[in-house]
């Protein structure tokens, strides 16, 4: 009996969670809201990539195809900051995926890395998952800039103790190392 309402349960907010994320991409709002217990990390119906603060992330991005998630695990701490001088090195992604780590400083700052196993560049839109009161959430677009072949790129968004996550999509690769870092749109 226990092991069907648990099953239950994971039904029910898997089911949460799906009408949570369509509302995230349908509304047109700048921040929509959107009703779950809290986001996971995950890759969406949509195709975006969703990952939650203090965890990281291996996706592979296929040419025309939606991302793959391929693990997830805790992120140590430190895990998005860019390494400090003389100690440790840049990290590698396994070829075609990017890894991305998310983390919230002591400060309520938010520090997002990508490192990039891709031989192109490619863009992609950001939307800041915010904890606006208990079981509601909403989704901030937010700038962010072109990512390098083989490389790691980082984001940090100050004073955001709310920011429960981020909600990354529309990835595109380009055939040029041009950084562009576009501002956010509205209803995106």
């Amino acid at each position: 009996m226990q092991g069907r309402t648990v099953h239950r349960r994971a039904g029910v907010a898997q089911l949460a969670l799906a009408f949570a994320l369509a509302g995230l991409v349908a509304a047109p709002a700048a921040a929509q809201e959107a009703r779950e217990e809290a986001p996971r990390s995950q890759v969406t119906e949509q195709g975006a990539v969703q990952i939650v603060v203090g965890e990281r992330a291996t996706v592979r991005l296929p040419a025309g195809g939606p991302p793959e998630l391929l693990s997830v695990e805790p992120a140590p701490p430190g895990s998005a900051a860019p390494p400090k001088p003389g100690r440790g090195a840049f990290e590698d992604a396994p070829t075609g995926t990017v890894v991305i780590s998310l983390e919230r400083l002591s400060n309520g700052d938010v520090l997002m890395k990508l490192v990039s196993g891709l031989s192109k560049a490619f863009d992609y839109r950001a939307r800041l998952l915010h904890a606006a009161e208990p079981g509601r959430w909403t989704a901030e677009p937010t700038s962010v800039c072109t990512v390098l072949p083989l490389l790691q790129n980082y984001e940090h968004w100050p004073r955001r103790p709310d920011t429960a996550g981020v909600l990354l999509s529309d990835f595109a690769l380009r055939d040029t190392n041009e950084v562009v870092c576009p501002a956010p749109e509205a209803g995106r």
